[in-house]
């Protein structure tokens, strides 16, 4: 009757597999037999995908893996393109112009164009973080922020070490400002603050003033 109904909708239907939450191939099945929302226990399993979301049955909210590695594709795309711009024509700015300029875009895709003086307060527009508004307080969530951190963060000592390595042509260096500022990109820019702790403080800030 399934089959059926999928059929007549002009639908193909996936074959059910049975399988337990200790499988791997569970999150890549098409088609799934019902199964227990619950503790992970008895082939129990404890969390299901929603859009970009994974819901757990306690009420938990996590980031679906492949929303998670679409991101840090993402980081590497940006690294990337960088590098491979600053190859063919060769690097016309210095190393700290180039790195600054690829930092900023990363941290603005990732949680909006935070400032050193707006970090603790600032609206995280148009960027990843945003769309990830529903995520709840947890250890999962936690460990996810700051592999993405980590992952932006390895990825970017890697493209300075590429730069540094590629001399400055000369003749078609580009006006850039030879004294820059030092700027710090630490915790205030990271995916695990913007996301996790900026909003565990501002929950218990309303706790407080609610007593």
């Amino acid at each position: 009757m399934y089959h059926k109904s999928l059929l007549d909708l002009k639908l193909v239907p996936h074959s059910f597999e049975t399988i337990s939450s200790y499988c791997k191939c569970f999150w890549k099945s098409k088609s799934k037999r019902p199964y227990k929302w619950g503790e992970k226990r008895d082939g129990n399993i404890p969390w299901i995908g929603f859009v970009g979301y994974e819901i757990n049955f306690n009420g938990n909210i996590r980031i679906r893996k492949s929303s998670l590695k679409k991101e840090m594709s993402k980081q590497v795309e940006v690294i990337n393109s960088a590098y491979d711009a600053i190859k063919e024509n060769t690097k016309r700015a210095t190393d700290k112009y180039i790195e600054e300029s690829v930092i900023h875009r990363l941290i603005g895709m990732s949680v909006g164009r935070v400032t050193m003086w707006n970090y603790e307060n600032g609206i995280n527009d148009l960027c990843w973080i945003n769309g990830f508004s529903e995520l709840t307080q947890n250890e999962s969530v936690s460990i996810q922020l700051k592999r993405l951190d980590r992952n932006r963060n390895k990825y970017f000592r890697q493209f300075k070490r590429k730069v540094r390595a590629i001399k400055v042509n000369a003749e078609k260096q580009v006006n850039t400002k030879t004294n820059r500022q030092k700027i710090y990109f630490g915790k205030p820019f990271s995916y695990y603050y913007q996301s996790y702790e900026k909003s565990k403080l501002s929950n218990t800030l309303d706790i407080d003033s609610n007593h």
